[in-house]
């Protein structure tokens, strides 16, 4: 049941192309759920990480605001439950989007939002 939907669900999830980082992070998060995994699969993974370290992607309609950070924030916390093994370059770009959410969510707290 969960590959029958992954199997319709995942190609129509990926053949959107300009999408909010908040709508790619709920559609990598659906993929897995449709897959039946209870985080991101190695695939999945691996298609995120290519999504987060690259900046054009990241911002396709706006610039990057401390919520889309956030955003950024569980999607890079959730790739350390996937099995997948970075590399150190990619461990140090994790660190940073995780570095910068932590700060926006600071930020978001100390302001009430």
């Amino acid at each position: 049941m969960a590959s029958d939907a992954a199997a319709v669900l995942i190609p129509i999830l990926r053949a959107r192309t300009k999408v909010t980082l908040r709508q790619f992070c709920i559609d990598r998060w659906a993929e897995a759920l449709a897959e039946g995994a209870p985080q991101l699969t190695l695939d999945i993974a691996r298609h995120a990480y290519q999504y987060l370290a690259n900046p054009v992607t990241m911002s396709t309609y706006d610039p990057i605001t401390d919520e889309d950070r956030i955003v950024a924030f569980w999607l890079a916390t959730r790739l350390f439950d996937a099995p997948w093994t970075p590399t150190d370059d990619q461990l140090r770009v994790l660190d940073e989007i995780i570095t910068a959410g932590r700060r926006a969510a600071r930020t978001a707290l100390l302001s009430g939002r």
